[in-house]
């Protein structure tokens, strides 16, 4: 399967056959046997979230390596900057999975631009400071008006829906 953009795999092991399945991006190929995932190719780069099983990613140079449940690589072939990591509390990460999405530290400006990649919308803000609030938490993706209230809650925002612009601004409230 080749990937552009974002996706949740859970892919059920088939031991007699011994089957193998890839998931292609632009930055590396991910060999599934049997397992749950995630994968983002936004932004020029990939990132991968492994839930359950294993996964082995093959890199553009040909490098390998082997993901256990837990852990996250980010990998850009473009700056060649590899992150393998353990997913803590801490750890920034973004990724949709059931209808949700799902964001740990991660700038409202990140957050955004997957609105602007589902709904095909674009997004102003009041001011830079706004685009470098942090997010953490679980949104719904499937309603754009529910997704916004989810987001003004979660940061203090108020966010204006004019026709396909979404205006981010101070909430006087807060």
């Amino acid at each position: 399967l080749n990937l552009k953009g974002e996706a949740y795999f859970k892919v059920n092991p088939i031991p007699s056959t011994n089957a193998k399945f890839w998931v292609i991006t632009n930055d590396l190929k991910v060999e599934v046997l049997g397992t749950q995932f995630h994968v983002n190719t936004r932004k020029h780069k990939t990132n991968v979230v492994l839930d359950e099983g294993s996964i082995h990613l093959e890199f553009k140079n040909g490098d390998v390596a082997k993901m256990i449940p837990g852990e996250m690589v980010s990998f850009s072939h473009q700056s060649k900057k590899l992150v393998h990591k353990k997913v803590t509390v801490e750890t920034p990460y973004a990724f949709w999975r059931g209808g949700t999405y799902t964001f740990n530290n991660i700038p409202l400006e990140d957050v955004m631009s997957n609105l602007e990649s589902t709904y095909g919308i674009e997004v102003e803000y009041s001011s830079d400071e706004l685009k470098q609030t942090p997010i953490s938490g679980g949104i719904p993706n499937q309603n754009l008006k529910i997704c916004i209230t989810a987001i003004e809650k979660a940061t203090g925002t108020r966010i204006i829906h004019k026709e396909n612009i979404l205006r981010v601004q101070e909430n006087p409230i807060y």
